[in-house]
């Protein structure tokens, strides 16, 4: 939280600003000085001082105000002051010294310290439009109550020490007037943030209205192109097979097959799209359940060790003894594995053939279970690390590897909505790695829930 300097010299309270998910702490003066402390406190000055005082201030002036912006200028932390000109910077110090004058001359009437206020709030307004921070236009303030106060206050009674008695009463007397200077300074600085905070506030709500139609459409287009091509592939599918069964022609068969892997190939990436929308559209809820680890590793290995072996590539599935079983949605932990595998598979070496995918799952501690998924692949630059979860990413040595790039993307919202994290480590050449962590204890909350 910011704090103020130490020498601003006026007790305080702090109150909250909320806007857009932030919290801002600004300090304002109590409000408001009781005119019967201040006339009471006059009555116990002499009116001879008062006036010899004030007559002080006047001569000193263009000294102080001189000071002061020398001193502005230099102090680091007001960079804004070197951003106006001189003028600009000094132009209302005559009229605070002409209002101190006025305070000190008048019995402290609440008339004259809401007059001080009012001028206050201008010049805190003008500081804002010159786009000084709070903290600037406060030091600003404790830099001249102390020149007025050391250099001014203390310099008379040291030259006038026949009047030493007066010297506790007027010194509380100035603070009291730069209490009224704060409080209208802070308090115009308030009300333009707070302008600011609900301009913003109404501009993220604007934003995120569009972002929403943005979302809706998009969805609706991908279900639609997802529909569409699904229709289309069940028809082709359904000719292939079709003319398969009516042709003995050795000559056609292998086409046929390199036909059905197409056939295949869109296939997958119709059920990516309808998997993604329907992420996006928030519709998947979890169906918790118990899996034994060992009944899992044999279908992964059943399922996907043909596939992988055909890739000239060996699939390794292995669980630790000490875990055994785990709970979880089997339906979308078996489409992240199957994303992972068929990512391997795509990267692999296609010139290098002997290559492994590995899965291990490992207990990780009372609250946590871990699923490793290694391949000895081309690997992922570096620099694409950061960006591989992103939707459409497909990596720079892709070649003619299939695919719209939603697989990583689609599985990291699964991990997420499973309750886990996925990371991934890699090296090109060599091949990735990606961990992916989930609590033993797994969440029962909608995708919209969990990113809420």
């Amino acid at each position: 939280m910011w704090r103020l300097p130490d020498d601003i010299g006026s007790g305080g309270i702090f109150y909250e600003l909320s806007g857009i998910g932030k919290r801002l702490y600004v300090f304002k003066t109590q409000q408001l000085v009781d005119a019967r402390v201040v006339s009471n406190l006059l009555d116990r000055m002499n009116s001879t001082v008062v006036s010899r005082l004030v007559e002080y201030f006047r001569d000193r002036q263009s000294q102080i105000i001189g000071t002061w912006i020398k001193a502005t200028q230099n102090d680091p932390k007001i960079k804004s002051s070197r951003t106006i000109s001189e003028p600009e910077l000094a132009d209302h110090l005559p009229r605070l010294m002409s209002d101190l004058a006025g305070y000190l001359q008048s019995a402290g009437s609440e008339s004259c310290a809401e007059k001080i206020r009012q001028e206050a709030r201008k010049h805190g307004n003008q500081r804002w439009r010159q786009g000084y921070q709070l903290a600037e236009l406060l030091r600003e303030i404790a830099i001249i109550r102390r020149l007025i106060v050391v250099d001014g206050l203390f310099s008379f009674f040291r030259l006038r020490p026949e009047y030493s008695d007066e010297h506790h009463d007027a010194t509380d007397l100035i603070d009291r007037f730069f209490e009224n200077v704060t409080a209208g300074s802070v308090d115009q600085y308030v009300e333009n943030f707070a302008v600011r905070l609900n301009e913003a506030a109404r501009s993220s709500a604007e934003a995120n209205d569009r972002l929403r139609e943005i979302d809706a459409s998009r969805l609706s287009s991908i279900r639609g192109l997802a529909h569409d091509l699904g229709n289309f592939v069940n028809a082709l599918s359904w000719a292939v097979e079709n003319f398969a069964s009516t042709t003995n022609e050795p000559g056609r068969v292998g086409p046929l097959d390199v036909l059905r892997r197409n056939l295949e190939d869109v296939g997958s990436l119709v059920r990516q799209l309808t998997d993604y929308s329907v992420l996006l559209a928030g519709e998947f809820r979890l169906e918790i359940e118990e899996i034994s680890l060992s009944l899992l590793c044999q279908e992964i290995r059943d399922s996907y060790g043909p596939i992988a072996e055909a890739s000239g590539l060996t699939l390794r599935v292995t669980n630790q003894p000490s875990l055994q079983s785990i709970r979880s949605d089997r339906h979308k932990l078996n489409q992240i594995v199957s994303n992972l595998i068929s990512n391997s598979i795509k990267y692999r070496k296609r010139d290098e053939p002997g290559g492994l995918v590995e899965l291990a799952f490992q207990p990780l501690n009372d609250e946590h279970w871990r699923l490793s998924v290694s391949d000895s692949g081309v690997g992922i630059p570096a620099e694409e690390l950061e960006t591989i979860f992103e939707e459409s990413y497909r990596g720079a040595a892709i070649g003619d590897v299939p695919g719209m790039g939603l697989g990583l993307a689609i599985t990291q919202r699964l991990v997420l909505l499973l309750g886990g994290t996925i990371t991934v480590s890699s090296e090109v050449g060599r091949g990735s790695q990606f961990i992916l962590t989930f609590p033993r204890t797994p969440p029962t909350k909608t995708v919209s829930d969990a990113h809420a």
